[in-house]
């Protein structure tokens, strides 16, 4: 196997572990966040309130820069198996995410400015999926479902004072679709070529 063959493999492979840490990062370091923060109200608050104060700032804003450079990482890779919108979209969510841990709510505008672009490009990802009709249809109607339901959660933000509820309804569903989009279209295609590479013969291979 040539160099190039080895890195046309591995970087889906690393792409894909990136995606499937993106929720973990994240989930692991919300929980821990609002165990530190026993003000948090999920009607009243915004999930980027933790990222305010002591203790929880820290907590929150790291996990939330480190599961933005994996999910770059997921992004660069998957633009072999998803379309270039959705890719791109990715990608822009991506440096939105790292940007809402570095510049927290106590910024607000700017704070406010990079929130909005990453759920409009994070939604825009899906409904890329969604609409595309050569995707294989387990990318699109699942791409199409998160869409919906991130557009349907608007509707709890005219109905709460808070908005971290229809955040998680975008956010979770979404990171868990991720990691889902890293073994389905990335880990397991880069095994299965891997496999068969490795047991072909010369005459095969040319």
């Amino acid at each position: 196997m040539t160099l190039r063959q080895q890195a046309d493999l591995a970087i889906p492979f690393i792409a894909g572990i990136a995606g499937t840490l993106v929720p973990i990062v994240v989930f692991v370091g919300i929980g821990l966040s609002l165990q530190t923060a026993s003000w948090f109200s999920w009607t009243s608050n915004a999930l980027s309130d933790l990222g305010m104060s002591a203790p929880s700032a820290a907590l929150f804003n790291n996990s939330v820069i480190v599961a933005g450079v994996f999910l770059f990482i997921f992004a660069f890779g998957v633009r072999r198996v998803l379309p270039r919108f959705t890719s791109l979209s990715l990608l822009a969510a991506s440096g939105a995410f790292i940007g809402i841990g570095l510049v927290p709510e106590t910024i607000f505008v700017p704070h406010w400015m990079l929130s909005v672009c990453f759920f409009i490009c994070f939604v825009g990802c899906f409904f890329g999926c969604g609409l595309r009709k050569s995707l294989v249809p387990w990318l699109r109607w699942s791409g199409l479902l998160l869409g919906v339901l991130a557009i349907s959660s608007l509707v709890l933000v005219v109905l709460l004072p808070g908005v971290a509820i229809p955040e998680s309804l975008v956010v979770v569903p979404g990171f868990v679709w991720c990691a889902g989009v890293a073994v389905g279209a990335l880990m397991l295609p880069a095994l299965a070529q891997k496999k068969t590479r490795k047991y072909s013969t010369p005459a095969m291979t040319g």
